[in-house]
């Protein structure tokens, strides 16, 4: 079966793959000798009784099993939340997070340890409802709540093993859903568009110098000097041809400044600033929801009806206490910086990373949150006609029929030159070919599929079992008058 485009992988059962099940075998044949070396210690007798009556409180309540297995789990939990939060911290990137295997033994943990409590106190909810409509109950009902409130305990073992095998089922599924859909969108987030284009501008900057040319004289080396130190004039190629590439749906300039700086009365500093176009933006780009106070599309439409207005990162609001009203000066190199009003702060922005740099490792906060990167966004025509015009990324959105191949066969058919191209999609492609991805996915979905499996099969010979067990007291309570239906 291919359910990916790409050459099938070659699996073969070798050596240890054998050993494995065999001890895995192994295992499960001792765990079904463990209930009949058991069961050698009663006799006929007294298995009836127990049966009949199950008040004996099971080990697991007995040891508080289920208060363990809580505890451990939530402090699972908070060494998982405690390892994210030096990520921040650090400055790490998110490869750094080591999965550690105790990590999947802690939902399981969970799962058995709450249910195991709800199974304490399922006995007390059953008395509850007898004692409540005890006098109106209908036989069959009172028939079942006595057969279920005096013999709970050979149904725990029943509960038990649905609640773990669905609960761990589910789990997995969630898990690998997860998994993929947090790959996806980092990659996603961290582009920005399907399609990131970067092209050469015809400008007036100097050719650079020969190899093998000798050291340059003084003379040369002042007239060097003063052309690199001369600003470089720009010319703006047509941006329609992008428009027209096969495929395209949305088309946007985004010019991306890394290096800008800012001032505001006594404070300044450096942060990215970007210049959008904020219609062809919204189109073009892609950005998850939940991530801000208020859906996307409102913070461009904020500042869509002045070409003053700027958003910016929350980062840069808590490191210099900007707040929605200030003027903000911005500009890079030699340019005379511009005013511009903040008119929103946001958390997050397409392909903006608000977590330290990769390398910024400090211990305290404080200091971490200074070494966090910051965001101006403003409008690109008011960035380009008063602080410089200067090459722009071009931002696609492609139609979901259409091909890479097309678009790259209109990019060379138009002539266009690219120095650059981000290609998200086969970014996807690259990363759910993983090997470790693909093999984590393939153990989760069929461990879910297995569990629900195990599940229905077990529960449905249980039911089997306890009809046939229960035969002579269905007919006793039919010769007393009961329906079929009760």
């Amino acid at each position: 079966l291919e359910f990916v485009q790409r050459a099938r992988m070659t699996v073969r059962l070798n050596e240890e793959a054998y050993r494995y099940g065999g001890i895995a075998a192994g295992v499960s044949f001792l765990m079904t000798l463990i209930p009949a070396l058991l069961a050698t210690r009663v006799s006929i007798v007294g298995h009836k009784q127990q049966l009949a009556r199950g008040r004996k409180t099971p080990f697991w309540h007995r040891a508080f099993l289920d208060v363990a297995a809580l505890g451990v789990s939530i402090y699972g939990l908070y060494t998982f939340r405690a390892k994210l939060k030096d990520i921040q911290t650090l400055g790490l990137a998110s490869d750094n997070l080591r999965i550690d295997p105790l990590q999947f033994v802690v939902p399981a943990l969970f799962v058995l340890g709450g249910g195991l409590l709800l199974l304490r106190l399922y006995p007390f909810a059953v008395r509850l409802i007898y004692w409540l409509g005890r006098k109106w109950w209908p036989p069959s009902l009172y028939a079942t709540l006595i057969q279920v409130g005096r013999s709970g305990s050979q149904y725990q073992y029943l509960m038990v093993f649905l609640i773990m095998t669905i609960a761990i089922g589910v789990f997995s599924s969630g898990a690998a859903r997860t998994l993929n859909d947090n790959t996806e969108q980092r990659i996603r987030y961290g582009n920005g568009a399907e399609f990131v284009l970067q092209t050469e501008w015809p400008n007036d900057k100097p050719p650079p110098q020969a190899p093998g040319g000798g050291p340059p004289t003084a003379a040369g080396a002042s007239v060097s000097a003063a052309a690199s130190a001369k600003p470089v004039h720009y010319v703006e190629p047509p941006f329609e041809p992008y428009t027209k590439l096969p495929g395209v749906e949305a088309a946007a300039k985004v010019f991306v400044k890394k290096e800008a700086s800012f001032s505001m009365g006594e404070t300044s500093g450096s942060a990215a600033l970007i210049g959008i176009d904020t219609d062809d933006f919204g189109r073009a780009s892609w950005f998850p929801d939940g991530l801000l106070a208020y859906p996307f599309y409102a913070y461009l439409n904020l500042i869509a009806q002045d070409s003053r207005a700027v958003l910016v990162s929350r980062t840069l609001a808590e490191q210099r206490s900007v707040s929605v009203g200030d003027t903000i000066f911005v500009g890079w190199g030699e340019t005379d910086k511009q005013p511009f009003t903040v008119y929103g702060i946001v958390d997050y922005f397409p392909g903006f990373n608000p977590n330290p740099p990769l390398g910024s490792v400090d211990a305290s906060e404080a200091q971490t949150k200074n070494n966090a990167p910051m965001l101006i966004v403003g409008h690109l025509s008011r960035i380009q006609l008063q602080l410089g015009l200067e090459p722009y990324q071009v931002w696609l959105k492609l139609k979901p029929e259409a091909s890479t191949e097309a678009l790259y066969t209109g990019i060379r058919d138009a002539g266009l030159v690219m120095t650059s191209i981000v290609n998200t999609r086969a970014d996807l492609a690259k990363a759910k070919n993983d090997p470790f991805l693909m093999a984590l996915n393939g153990i989760l979905t069929l461990g879910f599929i297995i569990s629900i499996l195990v599940s229905f099969i077990g529960f449905l010979l249980y039911w089997v079992l306890s009809m046939k067990g229960r035969t002579l007291q269905n007919g006793i309570m039919r010769a007393i008058g009961l329906s079929l239906r009760q």
